[in-house]
């Protein structure tokens, strides 16, 4: 989850990798069961005015993937997306 609109850019509120393929909830207030957490949660807090959510998710060709921290994460999906989707959410306070 990242929000776009931050006022120092794009800023990253949770990263979640290696969630398994047969996932198809995620509870309130927890993360998916089986997945590794690079970035723990951290909620909608927009300083100012209406900001955008973006929960990205990507269908790979991979069952895992070795990554430290979003860059990481970028650099080894490349080559293996077989599907992507966002999902948004608008939030202000």
């Amino acid at each position: 989850m990242h929000d776009p609109d931050a006022p120092a850019g794009d800023w990253l509120h949770w990263l979640v990798i290696n969630i398994p393929v047969t996932t198809q909830q995620v509870a309130e207030n927890t993360s998916p069961l089986g997945g590794v957490v690079l970035t723990p949660y951290d909620g909608p807090c927009p300083p100012n005015g209406e900001h955008r959510y973006m929960f990205d998710l990507y269908a790979l060709d991979v069952a895992t993937i070795t990554a430290q921290d979003r860059s990481n994460v970028e650099q080894a999906i490349i080559g293996h997306i077989l599907a992507q989707g966002t999902l948004m959410g608008v939030y202000k306070r």
